[in-house]
């Protein structure tokens, strides 16, 4: 009797496990769980400035306004019937437009100002001397200026004429 109560404990006990570990298993297969990955973002755009052709006491002159002026200054040599080579021609740009910012800085430091209304003034002396708005903005076009390089290049300018 003791040899059948061991095997029937045994057996019970043998039950209750499997019991216990099918109690354990799902019915429906097992999901896998995504883990959550870092993931790379990216920094937020910067502004990104105009590259610089040269720069005076903290006042620059960009890439592009300066190969507009060598451009202007090979298109000027060339209508006159002179020959320029591109170094020749950018480095008579460069001493043009460093001279021009040296004598506007010196205005200023003198007193002089430039608001928008004077600069309208002498654009608008400058078309009546020209034959009109038309004749100016023709004359403008004709040598590669736009409005705003045109008023630009004035207002550079200007301030020299008070100084020289």
């Amino acid at each position: 009797m003791f040899l059948q109560s061991r095997k029937f404990i045994w057996i019970f006990l043998t039950l209750l496990t499997a019991l216990g570990l099918a109690a354990c298993a799902s019915l429906s297969p097992a999901q896998p769980v995504s883990t959550p990955t870092a993931t790379f973002t990216p920094l937020p755009p910067t502004a990104t400035s105009e590259p610089l052709a040269l720069s005076v006491n903290g006042e620059s002159v960009t890439l592009v306004e300066f190969n507009t002026e060598v451009a202007r200054y090979t298109t000027a040599q060339t209508a006159l019937g002179k020959t320029v080579a591109s170094a020749d021609a950018t480095r008579a740009v460069i001493d043009d437009l460093v001279s021009q910012i040296l004598l506007a800085q010196a205005a200023y430091a003198n007193g002089y100002s430039l608001d928008d209304a004077t600069l309208q003034v002498r654009i608008d002396s400058l078309a009546t001397q020209a034959g009109g708005a038309d004749a100016l903005s023709k004359w403008e076009s004709d040598h590669g200026y736009t409005d705003q390089d045109f008023r630009s290049g004035l207002r550079r300018a200007a301030p020299g004429c008070v100084t020289r």
